[in-house]
């Protein structure tokens, strides 16, 4: 209003007003206030910088959020005050940015829920990384009914591809993209896994932190820094009847720790010093399961040091000669479906 006063006490005498006049004429300010020496200007797309409502300072803002705390919510709804829509605090952006939503968490459940019992009536053979997988004939087990066959981490060329496909790390995710492409795979990753690309044929499951053996894959399962550990979980969940471990080797006097050479990830030494605390995780199981579910469980390693393969099964197999009594018991099974 201020801009528009000056205009008309400079023009007073142009339109034969007088500055007594000027309070009766100011609802006829934007008809008579005009420059009769300029040609009319252009028509405006954008209302002028005067007319322009300025949003209120924050400090306003938070005044005014104050204030409607304060306000009956039936005001509010009425429309007689207007609703703030408030910014969370920084404390609460992180919790629920760190937190899965509800939905995410639905999601994950229904797509784990599709493995539940999927292995009833068949054997399961989980291949790990262990250097004694190169002299077990594992290739005689492809294509055998009803076998079906879990690669962990780095597959086996003589297995690939496999029906399942389990790892936990980023790593592994990142190290092998073509068989990430394979879309006749059914991958099953921790969350710790991020991809760049969605894929139907895959499952996530949370990680559990401590000691434990999870049966139901929905609360999520203890990875105990070792893959095949966590997906003994997985084999337990899908109810194998008998599920067979090759390559959970485990021993620190090797020369190298994987079927391929040594971990480019971890350094000989450390990884060595890892199987102690990995055997601490399959006692754990080998103590509190009950003797029906590790009867169900058979590690086929002769070169594993450790106390906890011998209370599995009917004890450790011999990784050279395992392939035969695998082969003998699918037989067996067959028989029994005919």
């Amino acid at each position: 209003m201020k801009r528009v006063n000056v205009v008309i006490k400079h023009h007073l005498p142009q339109i034969g007003l007088r500055p007594q006049t000027l309070a009766t004429a100011r609802q006829n300010v934007i008809i008579v206030a005009q420059r009769p020496s300029r040609p009319s200007l252009p028509q405006r797309t954008t209302p002028p910088p005067s007319l322009v409502i300025k949003q209120p300072p924050p400090a306003v803002n938070q005044k005014r959020e104050r204030v409607l705390r304060t306000k009956p919510a039936g005001l509010v709804a009425a429309g007689r005050v207007p609703a703030v829509v408030q910014r969370p605090s920084l404390q609460m952006r992180r919790t629920a940015a760190a937190a899965p939503s509800r939905t995410l968490i639905s999601s994950l459940d229904a797509n784990i829920q599709r493995l539940k019992g999927v292995g009833k009536g068949r054997i399961l053979i989980i291949v790990g990384n262990g250097p004694s997988i190169n002299e077990a004939p594992l290739e005689r087990l492809k294509n055998v009914e009803p076998i079906d066959i879990m690669s962990i981490n780095k597959p086996d060329k003589r297995l690939w591809p496999t029906k399942w496909w389990a790892f936990c790390d980023q790593s592994q995710y990142l190290r092998h993209p073509d068989q990430w492409q394979n879309t006749g795979v059914y991958v099953i990753t921790a969350t710790a896994v991020r991809a760049s690309d969605r894929k139907e044929n895959r499952t996530i499951v949370k990680a559990k932190s401590g000691k434990g053996f999870s049966k139901d894959l929905t609360q999520g399962y203890h990875i105990a820094r070792s893959s095949c550990y966590a997906n003994m979980q997985t084999a337990y969940y899908m109810d194998y009847d008998k599920v067979f471990l090759f390559g959970v080797d485990m021993n620190p006097n090797v020369k190298v720790t994987q079927f391929y050479g040594n971990n480019p990830d971890v350094a000989p030494e450390i990884r060595k010093d890892r199987f102690k605390h990995e055997a601490e995780s399959y006692q754990w199981a080998a103590e509190n399961l009950s003797a029906d579910e590790r009867k169900r469980f058979i590690f086929c390693s002769s070169v594993n040091p450790w106390a906890f393969v011998n209370a599995f099964g009917d004890g450790k197999l011999d990784h050279k000669t395992a392939v035969d009594v695998i082969l003998t018991l699918a037989e067996e099974m067959r028989k029994r479906k005919v």
